[in-house]
């Protein structure tokens, strides 16, 4: 009986087969203005911009596969208190061991594919913070006297004047708007 676990634990290890994979910090801190599913959008574009085959996703994870150099990989890139965490497996390809029997041997990703997909997911994520921050943020209170609040006066004063060239108003209505449009800066 002994000999039969033994053979089986041998069997698994020998399949690549072990504990669970440490939890590691992809992004430390991630843009206060940033949710989950932005974050894990781009790290699925990073994974795939570095040719990873995306193989699975969630509302709160990615995971990726890569066959490359003489490595197998896989990680799982997650959304945790606010910043991004990894696993990772990787095994070599098969290897002739010592007794003529060809097995994989387990490494792991080398660091710099992962520095590669920090740093694009890094500039992405920055790239969307920015656009969020520069976003104007919609008026609190609308002025009742003023109506709906419209585009910029330059836009308006665009608009009138495209209503007088198709006759929609008349050079004396187009005259009144337009001083209270320049009234109203």
């Amino acid at each position: 009986m002994r000999r039969g676990i033994a053979s089986l634990f041998l069997l698994l290890l020998s399949l690549g087969v072990a504990a669970a994979p440490e939890e590691k910090v992809l992004i430390e801190s991630l843009p206060a203005n940033v949710d989950a599913a932005t974050a894990l959008k781009a790290a699925h574009d990073a994974l795939e911009y570095r040719t990873w085959k995306v193989v699975a996703q969630d509302d709160h994870s990615v995971t990726a596969t890569i066959s490359r150099q003489a490595i197998d990989g896989r990680i799982r890139i997650r959304f945790k208190d606010a910043r991004l965490v990894y696993t990772e497996s990787a095994r070599g390809k098969s290897k002739m061991d010592f007794t003529g029997r060809m097995t994989p041997s387990s490494v792991e990703l080398p660091e710099r594919w992962i520095n590669y997909l920090r740093s694009d997911i890094t500039e992405s994520l920055q790239k969307v913070a920015a656009a969020l921050a520069a976003t104007p943020q919609a008026p609190t209170a609308i002025n009742a006297d003023a109506g709906p609040r419209r585009s910029t006066s330059t836009e308006r004063l665009k608009e009138l004047k495209q209503m007088l060239d198709s006759g929609l108003i008349s050079a004396d209505e187009y005259a009144k708007k337009k001083a209270e449009i320049l009234r109203d800066l």
